[in-house]
């Protein structure tokens, strides 16, 4: 649910007269969503894609491509190790919260939704990832580092 209301947030603030124009694209093939990573990635989920992309994250990361941050949820955070290994952040939230799909924030401008592991809805526009990173925040105090 929060994925939906978070969706629906950043269509409404990027309709907005004031807000530039977003460029949004459906994508499956994991070399075209690994294309848009750049810089700072946040990953908010439990399951990120498929093998493809979850492998060209890792290797982003350790050839210093991109620099990656986790929020997972206490039951997937031992499957987040090798990012962990690799110099990531991560941080998981305690039993009982549990995070459904994946949200992937790239840089200051794209944000990542992945619908079925193969699907990848993207949004870019001029601080569309600042904006989704500011509503993931309320789960900071609740998250605990691994």
């Amino acid at each position: 649910m929060r994925r939906l209301t978070l969706l629906a947030a950043l269509l409404c603030a990027a309709s907005s007269a004031a807000v530039p124009a977003v460029k949004t694209s459906k994508l499956t093939d994991s070399r075209l969503v690994l294309a848009t990573l750049k810089g700072s990635v946040q990953l908010y989920g439990s399951r990120f894609g498929d093998q493809a992309f979850q492998a060209g994250v890792l290797a982003l990361l350790r050839a210093k491509k991109i620099q990656v941050t986790v929020l997972t949820s206490q039951a997937a955070v031992k499957s987040m190790a090798p990012l962990k290994a690799a110099g990531a952040k991560v941080f998981y939230l305690p039993t009982g919260m549990n995070m459904t799909g994946s949200l992937v924030l790239s840089g200051n401008d794209t944000v990542l939704m992945n619908k079925d592991g193969r699907t990848w809805y993207v949004m870019q526009g001029p601080g569309l990832a600042v904006q989704a990173k500011t509503q993931m925040t309320p789960y900071a105090p609740y998250a605990k580092a691994y």
